[in-house]
Order: structure tokens, then sequence, then C-alpha cells
């Protein structure tokens, strides 16, 4: 067992100590103030463990935290560096691999630290590999986003939420694979057709009412999504409300595996303050396998009349106002092309008002061999619990986890239905399956 607290540093004395001899060299080790037999012992285990263990037993034992309240964190962490060149580089690692700014002085802190400490710059540029940006209560201006950008060009996941940046400044970093971005204003300002944002290697990208705009002028997505700017991009997951930009995508589509379409109305009054789902655009998804749609009624379900290849699964969401247990026995019940190799139909838990009439919905499942998986949505969308999980479900192909049986139901663990949760706070749902 490793306890890392009763590590205590203390500076060396600065008079030269006197010369060690065999005979002495024991006794002198005891009587040292900053260093005990227990400790030397430590040191010695410590340097004989890899680097990759040597990071896992430390951020177990100090999780990562936001950059404003981890000053208790880089204290221990600077402490654990003093003890071997191989602890130093384990925690050097740990400090810059997640880097959360969550206001506007950390931010300014962030840049002027890694602008003017060599070191940092370099941990910065190589080690950084997860980077969280939002702005508090505070909004950061958009040069100050673009600049904490160019600081992490190795970054591979990006979340941003309530900020504004040039949509171009995120070409600088060539290697991410998963971009998260909610209520982001994304700016362009030069043509879009010849200045294509360009990111190679990502693979997946969550929007949640974002805004692409040049001046004043809100944009589609079709505007900066292609295929030659993501050529590995397989999973989409667009939230959208009428005051956003709309998921028209219709140069991208062919290549997506996983597709998530959510909408948000303008406001609480009227149904019909929903967008309209992009049937129009579902019938290039050539290649689509797992799509998630949120029906509100039944009208909306000839939406899938127009997914062109056979879905391996389905989600269905719903709202407070719909009942979605009528929508998914009409789901069930329908004959459109892409329902005939369904393996899994994933709905969101009903109250025991409709605990009947999911009964229902269980005995057509079984008639026509589809598994029937509850989940408990976040309802958070800066989060994109709801995204991560199902991303994390269909990935996996529905792969069975341990469970725990509660009656004729098999109910999964919180752990097993989350995915890299944000480091503030940890996302789970729970997870039924039927």
């Amino acid at each position: 067992m490793l306890y890392l607290g009763s590590w205590s540093y203390r500076v060396p004395r600065t008079h030269s100590p006197r010369p060690r001899t065999s005979s002495t060299s024991s006794a002198h080790l005891r009587s040292r103030p900053d260093l005990t037999p227990w400790q030397v012992t430590l040191r010695n285990m410590l340097d004989q463990l890899p680097p990759e263990v040597l990071c896992s037993i430390f951020s177990y034992i100090l999780p990562p935290v936001s950059w404003s309240s981890s000053r208790s964190r880089r204290k221990i962490l600077s402490r654990l560096g003093r003890v071997s060149v191989k602890c130093a580089r384990a925690a050097q690692t740990l400090l810059f691999e997640v880097v959360q700014l969550d206001s506007l002085p950390t931010a300014v802190s962030w840049c002027r630290t890694v602008e003017t400490v060599p070191q940092a710059r370099f941990l910065a540029q190589w080690r950084t590999r997860k980077l969280f940006i939002s702005p508090g209560d505070l909004r950061m201006a958009r040069i100050l986003v673009e600049r904490v950008l160019s600081t992490v060009p190795a970054v591979k996941e990006l979340w941003l939420a309530d900020v504004a940046c040039n949509l171009l400044s995120v070409s600088i970093l060539p290697q991410l694979e998963s971009c998260f971005m909610s209520s982001v204003d994304l700016r362009l300002e030069v043509d879009s057709n010849k200045y294509l944002l360009y990111l190679p290697e990502l693979r997946v990208l969550a929007l949640s009412l974002c805004v692409v705009s040049i001046g004043s002028k809100v944009l589609e997505f079709s505007d900066l999504l292609c295929l030659e700017s993501f050529p590995k991009l397989t999973a989409l997951a667009v939230t959208w409300s009428k005051d956003t930009s709309e998921p028209e995508m219709h140069r991208l589509d062919k290549q997506l595996t996983h597709l998530f379409l959510r909408r948000v109305p303008h406001g609480r009054s009227a149904r019909d303050e929903y967008p309209v789902l992009p049937c129009g655009e579902l019938k290039r998804a050539t290649s689509l396998q797992h799509l998630s749609l949120d029906l509100h009624d039944a009208d909306e379900i000839s939406a899938l009349e127009a997914v062109p290849v056979e879905l391996s699964s389905l989600r269905i969401m719903s709202n407070d106002r719909s009942q979605p247990t009528l929508i998914e026995r009409d789901v069930l019940e329908s004959d459109y092309t892409c329902l005939d190799s369904l393996r899994y139909l994933i709905v969101e838990r009903v109250d025991h008002d409709e605990a009947a009439m999911r009964e229902e919905t269980m005995a057509l499942c079984d008639a026509v061999a589809i598994e029937l998986v509850e989940v408990q949505s976040s309802g958070k969308l800066e989060d994109f619990a709801d995204e991560r999980m199902w991303l994390r479900m269909t990935r996996a192909r529905m792969a069975p986890v341990p469970v725990q049986r509660v009656g004729a139901r098999a109910v999964f663990g919180a752990g097993s239905a989350s995915i890299s949760p944000r480091p503030e706070a940890s996302t789970s749902a729970a997870v039924t399956t039927t």
C-alpha cells in the first residue's frame, strides 16, 4: 500500500556534509532530517516501477481537478517529483496531461506560465492530452481562447463551453481525436468555401447549441462539415434549436456510422417551436449503423423511411409532453426497411404510469427478436453524458457487462454506462436491458 501523504521533503542544509564511510553511512542516513530509511526504501521501490505504472498510481491517488483549485495537488506532485527522476517525469505528465481552465484568471495564468517558463511550455506542447475551457462567470475573449489552443498542439480531446473562437483556429490541433462543443460561437472571418476546417484525426464530434456565423449571418453546418475536412470522422452528435445552426451535412454523412440528433425548443410553450428533423439528410447516410433520434409524436416516425440502410441499433428520445411508449410501439409495428435487421432498441425509462405500456413494448420486442435497453437521461446538455454513454454502448456493440439481476430485468452498473467523465464531476447513467 502506498501512502503519499507521509512523504515530507525538506531543503537540505547549505553546508557541505561530512564524508560518509561504510561504517557511518547507516547511522548518518537515520540522522538526516530530510530523508528517512523508510523513504529511501520507498524511493527504491518507486524507481523499479515502469513509468506508466507510476502515472497510474499517482493519478488514482490524485485524480485530475480544476486548474484553479489544484494548488494542493500540484504541491503534492511537486514533492513527488523530488523523490527521483522517474517520479519527476510521472508527476510532470500528470500535471499537464489534463488541463481545465474554468475561469478567465486561470486561462490568463496558464498562458503566462506556458509562454514564459520553458519547461512548462515543453510539457504543454508534448504532454497535454485533454483540454477543458469554460469561462465561468466571466466570458473569455475570443483571442484568449485561440491563444490557449496554440499552446497545446498535441491535445487529443477538446472541450469548449460558452466561449467564442475563430473556427479555423481549431485546425492548429492536428492530433485532435474528440471534440465536444457546448454553446460555442464559431466564427468565420473568410469565405468558408475557400478555407475549410481541417482535422485529419478527428473521430468524434459533438455539437450542442453551437452557432456558425460570418458577421451577423448564421450558417448551416454544411458550410464547415465535409469529407475533406474530417476524413476519419465516424461519430457525429448534434443538438440544435431554431436559434442555432442546423445539421445540414450533405457533404459528410456518407462516412458516418453513428449519428445522434436531438432538438431543443426555442421556448417552453408550444411544440411547434421544435426544429424539423433533417429527413432529407438521412438519405445520404449509406454507412449508418447506429441512430439516435428524438421523436415527439407519431407523425415524426416517417423520418425513419429516409434511412437507406439497415440499422443495428436505434435510440428513441422523447420530451415531457410526449408519450414514449406509444411512439415505441408505432416504430416496432412499422415496416421501414431500416428496421429489418434491428438488434437493439434503446429507450428512456418511464414512470409508474407508463410501466404497464412498456411491458407491451417488451412483448413486441420479444416477438421480433429485438433486445430492449432502457437508459436514464442525464438532462445536462453541456456534459454530453447521453451522447458519450450512447457512443460507448454502440461501439461496444452492446457487449454484455457485469449485471445485477432485479426481478426479470438486468440492471447495469452506473460505471459501465459512462465514459471519460469530465474531471470536475463524474457523469453516469443507469442502463437496463430486458
